[in-house]
């Protein structure tokens, strides 16, 4: 939140620099502005790993009676279809299952009550276009094939 708060300050800056006439002050603040865009975009990279990690730290590999599951809570929707792409592709190569459970929850933590869950149809939308079988056995979990 703090790069965000000093990258729209900087922002601002640039603007009232730039209305004012000075474009090299408006060009070096602008600047400053993208390097806390950077930083932001690194630091929130950095937290949706360790929300996942967290939440798959003993991610199943399948025993024979339960399907291994990952679980996609509390990540954004983009975050949420990248982590999966890498976990399928972990148990393709590794041959180690057929099946997994994928939480994607059911947007009870979206923002705003008319806001649909954005990760469920994120996660959905991508396995469709990747013409990935998979199916919904209960609200907020997906059964996809490998």
């Amino acid at each position: 939140r703090g790069h965000a708060v000093t990258r729209n300050v900087y922002f601002e800056q640039a603007t009232a620099a730039f209305l004012a006439g000075d474009k090299a002050m408006a060009k070096e603040l602008a600047q400053m502005g993208r390097k806390q865009a950077a930083l932001m975009t690194e630091a929130h990279g950095q937290a949706s790993s360790e929300i996942f990690n967290r939440r798959n730290k003993n991610l199943q590999t399948g025993d024979g009676t339960s399907l291994p599951l990952v679980d996609l809570h509390g990540l954004h929707a983009t975050e949420a279809v990248r982590f999966l792409q890498d976990q399928i592709k972990a148990f393709r190569d590794a041959k180690s299952a057929a099946k997994i459970h994928v939480v994607v929850g059911t947007g009870h933590h979206t923002k705003g009550s008319k806001t649909p869950a954005r990760v469920p149809a994120a996660v959905s939308d991508w396995l469709r276009a990747e013409s990935i079988a998979f199916c919904e056995p209960q609200a907020g979990l997906l059964e996809v094939t490998l």
